[in-house]
Order: C-alpha cells, then sequence, then structure tokens
C-alpha cells in the first residue's frame, strides 16, 4: 500500500490541479490500496471548501506552529503505509513517473528518489500567460 502525502497552505486552484494529478496517476497506474492524504497548514482562503468534494481525500488540519517539515512530519504520522510519497500542494505528479519508482507490488523501488520538474509560472491566470522554466540537477549539462 502507498500513500501519498500533500501539503499546503492557501494554495487555492494550485491544490486541485494537485489532488486530480495524483488521482489520475493512481487510476492510470491501477494502483490499489492506496490513500491520498492532505496536511494544511491554517489556509485562510478557500481552499478547505474547495476540497470537500473529493470524497477519498482524508484531510488534516494543523492548529499549532507549522512549516513545510512539520506538515509533512504531521503526514507521515497519519499515513497507514510505510510507501510514502510526498507532493507540495503547488505541484502536480505525471502518471508516467510512477512506474519509474513503483515496483509491481506498489512498493518502492528505492529507498529514496525525488523526480525532476518542470516549473509553470502562471503570470496571470485570467489571460493565462505562461512561462516555463526548466530544472536541472547539478549534475547535468544546462543548454
Amino acid at each position: 500500500m502507498i500513500s501519498f502525502i500533500i501539503i499546503g497552505k492557501n494554495e487555492g486552484w494550485k491544490l486541485l490541479k494537485s489532488i486530480e494529478s495524483v488521482f489520475k496517476a493512481i487510476e492510470i497506474n491501477k494502483i490499489k490500496n492506496s490513500e491520498v492524504i492532505y496536511v494544511d497548514s491554517k489556509s485562510t482562503d478557500n481552499t478547505l471548501n474547495a476540497i470537500k468534494k473529493y470524497k477519498n481525500l482524508k484531510i488534516v488540519l494543523i492548529e499549532g506552529e507549522t512549516n513545510a517539515a512539520v506538515a509533512r512530519n504531521i503526514g507521515f504520522k497519519e499515513s497507514a503505509n510505510q510507501n510514502l510519497v510526498f507532493i507540495d500542494g503547488d505541484m502536480e505528479i505525471k502518471s508516467d513517473f510512477l512506474p519509474l519508482i513503483l515496483d509491481n507490488n506498489n512498493n518502492l523501488k528505492y529507498p529514496f528518489c525525488s523526480g525532476n520538474w518542470i516549473n509553470y509560472n502562471y503570470d496571470s491566470f485570467q489571460r493565462r500567460k505562461l512561462t516555463i522554466y526548466k530544472s536541472f540537477n547539478s549534475n547535468e549539462q544546462r543548454f
């Protein structure tokens, strides 16, 4: 069994895209016995109302002092599994990433793994202007 732990605060529409990407990856990869947990660090926007539509989402609210590390640790404590995938609430997981890190029994192939990402920065969400940045590992050649 695998737990997908999403953390965030005031992520709004970005969180919805993140959650959708996780559920889509689970479906496409036919992962059984998974859970999706969202750990919220005191959102003050409409985040909590927006995510109520997800029936299979476990929601954890932090009440005390918080930061990303605290949220991840709480997600770990709330998870029912040994295999954990941590995702920030403004990130999306690509479905083709899971076969790279999971074996046929949906256990992690490696003790730790991290993916590359493409960073989409929305200059103006209403106008849908998009600036794309690609990150590289320090040992890769940059073009």
